[in-house]
């Protein structure tokens, strides 16, 4: 179970830009998480107890006609502060839980005729195991998306995400795992 706390206030109107700014801390109680047992070998566990506390930023800023801009960020600390049975992972970041996200993104939507954006996603520094020797580097990925509105009830898009076909890890569980490469998709709605 979780107990936390947010706490956070909002700054702006309808037509200028939007900030929103939070900060919280949660208590998680009995995480579930592959510990570690031996050379490569690792058996899920119940931790004692790790705490998860950080800020988050929102922001939107409707700029001209059908134009906006969105700004997103997540800063979030993780450690285990509780381990029966574990003393090597006290102190540790939780595995996969990045201490910096973000993304930035520009749009133009006109909902009778087209929608089109591009955005820029930021996932930071992590680590695969729970004793953090196994770290996957931080990635910028950029994704664009592109519908027409044939008409209130039609659309046709097309969207392009990891534009740049960056190769980057998602997991390192004794095999290497890589992110999804460029992917092209579109369709009718």
């Amino acid at each position: 179970h979780l107990t936390g706390g947010e706490g956070g206030f909002d700054l702006g109107s309808s037509v200028g830009p939007v900030v929103r700014l939070s900060a919280f801390r949660n208590d998680f109680h009995d995480p579930i998480v592959n510990v570690t047992t031996g050379p490569n070998t690792r058996q899920r566990q119940n931790l004692g107890l790790a705490r998860i506390e950080g800020l988050e930023l929102d922001s939107r800023w409707n700029f001209a006609q059908h134009w906006s801009t969105t700004l997103a960020a997540t800063l979030a600390d993780t450690e285990v502060t509780e381990a029966p049975g574990q003393p090597q992972l006290l102190g540790k970041q939780l595995p996969q839980a990045p201490r910096l996200q973000g993304r930035f993104g520009i749009a133009y939507d006109n909902s009778s005729k087209w929608t089109a954006s591009a955005s820029v996603r930021y996932v930071g520094e992590q680590y695969e195991n729970d004793i953090n020797t196994l770290p996957m580097g931080d990635v910028w990925l950029t994704d664009l998306f592109a519908s027409w509105h044939v008409n209130p009830q039609c659309e046709v898009y097309l969207a392009v995400e990891n534009l740049f076909d960056e190769t980057y890890l998602v997991g390192r569980s004794g095999v290497d795992t890589t992110g999804q490469p460029r992917f092209l998709h579109g369709g009718v709605r």
